[in-house]
């Protein structure tokens, strides 16, 4: 497998999809973290468990622990889950399992790209930038697989933004027109 995800979310999501696939696991786990995320949106005191910063390793080992073992959550899952706990993660849990699904559900690790324009992209457009990202965030060489999504955001003015995993590119007008107007500002204030 290549390297994947980015940051410290997408290290997470790596090694638990890596693990999944040592383990021979892959779907049961990705069904595991689909009802893992399940009980997180449905259960308000459980998310805020999970984002609760001031709670400590032991604890949140504990109960994530005691979930694991009442869900029956695969093995694999459960024991990354702990690793995360211990490692003081916790709090990214929800960011780890939603990049993992990612990975899995655009095709086996693949990484999802979110290209936002201010105007519909041709294919052609969309084929070349996919090219790019994937030169630009894992290496020509890689052998990532990347699925591309395109949103159109008219407020952009012109240009796109790029985001894969928490890895973001802002290459709009908006973004310039912003930067030259804080130049000035500054220039003017100063």
């Amino acid at each position: 497998m290549s390297q994947m995800g980015m940051g410290l979310t997408g290290r997470y999501a790596n090694a638990l999809y890596a693990a999944a696939t040592k383990a021979s696991a892959l779907d049961a786990v990705r069904a595991d973290v689909a009802k893992l995320r399940s009980l997180a949106a449905a259960s308000a005191p459980f998310t805020d468990f999970l984002r609760d910063p001031s709670l400590s390793r032991s604890a949140k080992k504990d109960v994530l622990g005691s979930v694991m073992k009442a869900g029956d959550f695969h093995p694999t899952l459960a024991t990354f889950l702990y690793v995360v706990a211990e490692n003081g993660r916790a709090t990214d849990a929800e960011k780890i399992l939603d990049e993992f699904h990612s990975m899995v559900a655009v095709g086996g690790g693949a990484h999802e790209a979110i290209v936002t324009s201010a105007a519909a992209l041709s294919e052609w457009e969309l084929a070349l930038l996919k090219k790019s990202i994937v030169t630009r965030f894992f290496g020509a060489d890689s052998g990532v697989e990347v699925e591309v999504s395109a949103v159109v955001d008219p407020d952009l003015v012109g240009g796109f933004t790029v985001q894969v995993g928490d890895k973001f590119v802002d290459l709009s007008v908006k973004a310039e027109l912003m930067k030259v107007t804080s130049f000035l500002q500054k220039t003017l204030e100063g």
